[in-house]
């Protein structure tokens, strides 16, 4: 959701490129491994295409809300808030970064336990 409200916040081109590639170059692999581990944790079909369903709607809502927010900010206002979210957005996505299971070295050792 503050990817896509930072990306319905910002105000030029490049600031727009820039969290929208941030934005597609996660979303597919975070949809795979959210998948991965409903299915592991032995969650029905139906429900996990209503999670996926859910999931997959969080970020054009936060870009719809974000850009509605733009439209009304005047200013110095609309500024500092770009800034607020994508300093967000960035600091979300470092953090998740750092903390998958290909960081931590779980996947390793889920691997190995695994027959």
């Amino acid at each position: 959701m503050i990817a896509g409200a930072a990306l319905g916040l910002a105000q030029d081109d490049g600031a727009f490129i820039g969290v929208l590639i941030a934005i597609l170059a996660h979303k597919g692999t975070a949809a795979f491994s959210m998948i991965a581990a409903l299915r592991d944790g032995g969650v029905t079909r139906p429900v996990i295409m209503r999670t996926l369903a859910g999931f997959s709607l969080t970020t054009p809502v936060a870009i719809l809300l974000g850009s509605l927010y733009a439209a009304a900010a005047e200013g110095r206002t609309a500024t500092i808030t770009e800034a607020v979210f994508d300093g967000l957005a960035a600091g979300t996505f470092l953090y998740i970064a750092s903390s998958s299971p290909a960081c931590s070295g779980k996947a390793a050792r889920m691997a190995r336990r695994r027959p």
